[in-house]
């Protein structure tokens, strides 16, 4: 928590806890390291893990909301900042939305995941409406991309959305020369989920392997829709490809940097993105990258400039970018160049916070430090439905 000044505004984050595995939680763990003496910042964590039944998942949902109220009073928060994403996790954050603006505090939606247009899409008429309410009830969404930013007003017109990239901090820079060696060594970080394209990843392996292209592949992450340990390590051997091909399981702290130390190519054909960390994460520590022209994607690695990018679920495209960088060491350090440059210019956590700064100052600019007036539940869902904000601030 930051110190406290006359001037400052309080903020409640409210995410998946920095110490869990995943990119959201990294993003909040980055967004509570955030020190600025007009801002005050307090945490409260989701509760973790699914209970089974509705009755235990209800009463875990009104725990939580319990804490965020007496979290609100405790720390006078002026702030309420959701790091949310799509399904239960997006609903759960709509309803303390609403509670947040009830007790007078404005509301920020930071939208994570890959699949928030397909969580849209797929939903019924009612439920398309209630997504699209929600996000224009905040008082400011924030897109990790200027894709996603486009993708989020096309669902919701009238929302208010801005754009904060996300950031990685410094890492050690391993040059190309000190990974040198005669096999070009992958990693692929991520949960061995399908939509991540594990299973892409290792048919183009095969593909590989069988037009005799040494190299070597370390799949890292805890399990998934893929598989786990076993199934994992029975689809390899399946394929052929114990002597290129290993399944580390998860990968945090020191054997994750020995694995970035060992890697020439990070490789992530996911289905699904928002913004990758793991793939910033890289581009910090002068790895070159591989990944699938999805979601923000793109707006991070130029292809040809800083990595290669792939369509989707396309094994062949994915082994044909693998063997290109496998056959051109030359160009995978030209590629780890400019995604380290990329890092330190425009990744950097010292931007990420000047980002938020800001983000707070021009929210609370028309505060006076203590909280507004309360509205009542009814009237948080009347300016999504009437387009009306004087409904809220008494304007």
């Amino acid at each position: 928590m930051n110190d406290s000044t006359p001037n400052s505004h309080a903020i409640l984050v409210v995410g998946p806890s920095p110490d869990l595995i995943g990119g959201m939680a990294t993003v909040v763990g980055n967004h509570l390291s955030l020190r600025d003496p007009r801002i005050r910042i307090s945490f409260l964590p989701l509760p973790l893990g699914n209970r089974p039944g509705l009755f235990r998942s209800l009463v875990r949902h009104v725990a939580h909301t319990v804490q965020l109220i007496l979290a609100i009073g405790r720390n006078d928060v002026h702030v309420l900042h959701f790091h949310t994403c799509s399904g239960t996790t997006f609903w759960r954050t709509s309803i303390n939305m609403c509670v947040a603006r009830a007790l007078g505090c404005q509301v920020v939606l930071h939208v994570h995941g890959g699949e928030f247009e397909e969580f849209h899409s797929i939903s019924g008429r009612q439920v398309r409406y209630m997504i699209r309410h929600c996000l224009q009830l905040a008082d400011r969404v924030i897109a990790l991309s200027s894709r996603w930013r486009r993708a989020i007003l096309r669902i919701a017109p009238d929302a208010d959305v801005s754009i904060i990239e996300n950031a990685v901090e410094n890492a050690p820079s391993h040059s190309t020369a000190d990974r040198a060696g005669p096999v070009c060594h992958f990693l692929l970080l991520a949960k061995m989920d399908e939509s991540k394209g594990v299973i892409d990843a290792l048919e183009a392996c095969r593909l590989l392997a069988d037009s005799g292209i040494s190299f070597h592949l370390t799949l890292a992450g805890p399990s998934g829709t893929a598989g786990d340990a076993n199934a994992l390590n029975e689809r390899i051997k399946k394929l052929g490809l114990d002597d290129s091909v290993r399944f580390v399981g998860v990968a945090t702290g020191e054997l994750k940097e020995q694995l970035f130390q060992q890697c020439d190519v990070l490789l992530l054909p996911s289905w699904f993105e928002g913004m990758p960390i793991t793939v910033l994460e890289a581009f910090a520590r002068s790895i070159a990258v591989i990944a699938t022209s999805v979601g923000g994607v793109p707006e991070v690695v130029s292809n040809g400039v800083s990595g290669l990018l792939v369509p989707p679920r396309s094994t062949a495209a994915i082994a044909d970018a693998m063997r290109s960088l496998v056959e051109n060491p030359e160009r995978r350090a030209e590629f780890a160049s400019a995604g380290k440059r990329l890092a330190d210019e425009r990744f950097s956590i010292a931007r990420f916070h000047r980002d938020l700064a800001d983000l707070c100052a021009e929210l609370t600019q028309a505060t006076d430090g203590h909280f507004r007036q309360a509205i009542s539940p009814v009237a948080c869902f009347a300016r999504p439905i009437f387009g009306r904000r004087d409904l809220l601030s008494g304007e």
